[in-house]
C-alpha cells in the first residue's frame, strides 16, 4: 500500500508508520526531519540503535515508535533441580544442556527441549543467524563480523554443534507458535523468543555470546515519518504530532502504560518510575544490530537467500566456508546490478552526463577491467599473459571512451572534430577498440616467455618476459626522427650515433654525456643542428633502454 501511495506522490496521510527494515527503502519519500525538527529532539535517541535504523545518507528519515527484541527465557524449575547457573556463552549453554538433558532423559522425560533455536525458513530465521553472528565478534564495540571471518565461521559451527547436540532438525525448523507453546508447558530449559510479558512464569536474560559480556539481538519493530509529498498546509501539523509522539516524556508513557512496548530511548531505563517496573539491568544490556537492509534493494529476497543457503550448512552437507561466500559473493553483482539505477526515475536528473547506452557500456568496461585480475591466479600460462593486456585496453577503453566522447561534443566552441564525433559515437568508440586490437595482434608477433626464478628465501616463482614493444618504440623513434628532419646528413650521423649506442650497450652514462656535448657543441651552426642537439639529450634514457634490451639475465 505504502509504496502505491508514494510511487503516485499522495499526500493523503501526512504520518507514515513502517516496519524498520524499510527505512533504505522508503527513505526516498519521508521528510528530512533534520531540516524542520530542532536537534535536541534527537538527542535522547542517538545513543541508541536509532541512528542505525533511521538514518539513510545523513538524514533522520524517521525515529522509532517501537522496537521488537528477542531475550533468552530459561526454566527456573530445572537450572534450581540441577543447581546450574544461568549460561552467559554459547559454550555454557551447550554444556549445561547436554548435562540436564541427559539427566532428564535418564528419568524417563522424553518430551523435553533444551534449546529451541528458531531458526525456521521464515524471516525470524535470519534473525536468528545475524544475531548469532554478531554475538561472536571480536569485542564490545566491534561491528557484525564480515561475512567470510573466522568469527562467522566459528559461530556457524556453533549453532550446527548446539543442534546436534541438545536439539535436532526439526526442533530447529518450527515456527514461533511451536517455540511459545512449548514455553507455556514448561517443557523447556533454555528458548530463544521475541520479549512476551505474557510469559510471566519464566525469567529472561540477554542471549549468550562468544565471550561472556558480549551478546546480540536483532531489532524488529516500527518507525515513524512523515510524508515529504504533504502539502505546506498539513505539514506544520504533522511535525508538531511526530514532536509529541516521538518526545521523551511521550515515550516514558508509552513503556509504563503498555507493557509489550520497547523504547529505543536508552536513558529510559535509568528512570527510577521505569525500573521499578521492569528489570532495568537487562533491557539496558541489550546489544541490538539491525539486519543488512542495505545490501539490496529487495530486502525479502536477500533475507530468504541468506538463510536459505545457510541452511545448506546447517541442515545440509556443505562446509560454513562455502555458503557464506555464496552468500558474500551476492554483493559482488552490485556494478551489473548499478546498470538498473538508470531506468529509476528518481535516479535520471543524476545520470544526465552520458546516455543510456554508453551508461551500460562505461561499465560492462568496469566489470571487464576487474575480471583481468583472475589472469593472476594459479599458474603463469601464456595464454594468462597474452589474454590480461587485452582486457586491460578493451577494459579501459569502453569505461573511459564514452566519457572522453562526450567532452568532445560538450566542447565549448563548435568545430568539425566534435561535430563528427556527436554524429558518429559508435565509429568514434570503434576507432579505439581497433587501434586496442592491432596493438595486441602485434604482441603475438613475438610471444611471451616463461620464465622461473628464485628469491632470497628459496621458494620459487614464474614471471612472464616480453620486449618486443621497446623495438617497437625505438624504431618508432627513429621513424619519426627521420622524417622531421630537413638535413638528411645529419639525420643519417643521428641513426648510426643510435645504432652505435645499440651495438655498445655497455658504455658508461658519462661517456653518453660525452657524446651530447659533442653534439650541442655543433648546435651553433644552424637551426636544424640545433634541434638534432635537443633530441640527443635524451640518449642517456635511450642508451639505459638499449642497455636493458643486451644486458643477460641468469
Amino acid at each position: 500500500m505504502l509504496e502505491s501511495l508514494f510511487e503516485h506522490r499522495s499526500n493523503k496521510y501526512e504520518l507514515i508508520f513502517f516496519d524498520n527494515i524499510h527505512s533504505i527503502k522508503f527513505s526516498p519519500f519521508l521528510l528530512n526531519l533534520k531540516n524542520y525538527i530542532p536537534k535536541e529532539h534527537f538527542e535522547p535517541y542517538e545513543s541508541g540503535i536509532a541512528t542505525t535504523s533511521c538514518v539513510r545518507d545523513n538524514k533522520w528519515v524517521g525515529l522509532p515508535i517501537n522496537i521488537d527484541v528477542t531475550f533468552l527465557y530459561y526454566n527456573d524449575a530445572y537450572l534450581n533441580k540441577y543447581k546450574k547457573p544461568v549460561p552467559k556463552t554459547w559454550e555454557e549453554l551447550l554444556k549445561i544442556g547436554k548435562y540436564i538433558q541427559d539427566q532428564e532423559k535418564n528419568n524417563n522425560n522424553t518430551d523435553f527441549l533444551a534449546y529451541n533455536g528458531l531458526f525456521s525458513r521464515s524471516e525470524i530465521g535470519t534473525c536468528s543467524l545475524i544475531e548469532f553472528i554478531y554475538s561472536y565478534r571480536k569485542s564490545l564495540k566491534a561491528p557484525i563480523p564480515e561475512l567470510q571471518s573466522e568469527e562467522s565461521i566459528e559461530a556457524l559451527e556453533m549453532i550446527k554443534k548446539i543442534k546436534n547436540e541438545i536439539a535436532s532438525d526439526q526442533f530447529f525448523q518450527e515456527m514461533e507458535v511451536f517455540s511459545g507453546s512449548y514455553i507455556n508447558s514448561g517443557k523447556f530449559l533454555f528458548a530463544k523468543f521475541w520479549y512476551m510479558p505474557l510469559l510471566i512464569h519464566y525469567n529472561f536474560t540477554n542471549l549468550p555470546g562468544r565471550e561472556e559480556g558480549l551478546s546480540g539481538s536483532v531489532i524488529g519493530g516500527y518507525n515513524l515519518g512523515i510524508n515529504k509529498y504533504t502539502n505546506d498546509k498539513h505539514r506544520d501539523a504533522a511535525i508538531t504530532a511526530f514532536r509529541f509522539i516521538t518526545s521523551k516524556e511521550m515515550q516514558k508513557k508509552l513503556v509504563l502504560e503498555n507493557q509489550e512496548i520497547i523504547s529505543a530511548i536508552p536513558s529510559i531505563y535509568e528512570d527510577e518510575d521505569v525500573c521499578l517496573k521492569y528489570n532495568c539491568e537487562v533491557f539496558k544490556n541489550l546489544q541490538l544490530v539491525t539486519r543488512p537492509t542495505d545490501k539490496f534493494r529487495d530486502y525479502d529476497d536477500y533475507s530468504e537467500k541468506y538463510r536459505d543457503w545457510i541452511y545448506e550448512f546447517l541442515y545440509g552437507n556443505k562446509t560454513a566456508a562455502e555458503v557464506l561466500k555464496k552468500i558474500d559473493d551476492l554483493t559482488k553483482y552490485i556494478i551489473l546490478k548499478s546498470i538498473q539505477k538508470i531506468h529509476y526515475l528518481k535516479f535520471s536528473s543524476r545520470l544526465r552526463f552520458l546516455s543510456n547506452d554508453f551508461w551500460i557500456i562505461s561499465v560492462v568496461g568496469s566489470c571487464i577491467i576487474m575480471s583481468s585480475l583472475y589472469t593472476e591466479l594459479e599458474k603463469v600460462t601464456y595464454s594468462k599473459c597474452h589474454i590480461k593486456p587485452i582486457l586491460l585496453c578493451i577494459g579501459y577503453t569502453l569505461n573511459l571512451v564514452p566519457i572522453a566522447c562526450k567532452l568532445i561534443v560538450n566542447f565549448p566552441e563548435e568545430n568539425k572534430i566534435s561535430v563528427w564525433v556527436s554524429k558518429h559515437r559508435y565509429s568514434f568508440l570503434l576507432i579505439f577498440l581497433l587501434i586496442d586490437l592491432s596493438e595486441n595482434l602485434l604482441l603475438y608477433i613475438t610471444p611471451y616467455e616463461i620464465e622461473k626464478n628464485t628469491n632470497i628465501n628459496g621458494e620459487i616463482f614464474q614471471f612472464s618476459t616480453f620486449s618486443f614493444s621497446n623495438y617497437l618504440f625505438l624504431y618508432a623513434i627513429k621513424i619519426i626522427i627521420y622524417y622531421i628532419k630537413d638535413d638528411k646528413k645529419e639525420e643519417t650521423q643521428i641513426i648510426l650515433k643510435i645504432q652505435e649506442q645499440f651495438q655498445n650497450s655497455t658504455h658508461s652514462c658519462q661517456n653518453s654525456s660525452d657524446i651530447n656535448s659533442d653534439f650541442s657543441m655543433r648546435s651553433d651552426k644552424s637551426n636544424n643542428t640545433y634541434r638534432v642537439s635537443k633530441v640527443l639529450e635524451t640518449s642517456t634514457g635511450l642508451q639505459k633502454l638499449l642497455k636493458f634490451h643486451n644486458k643477460e639475465y641468469i
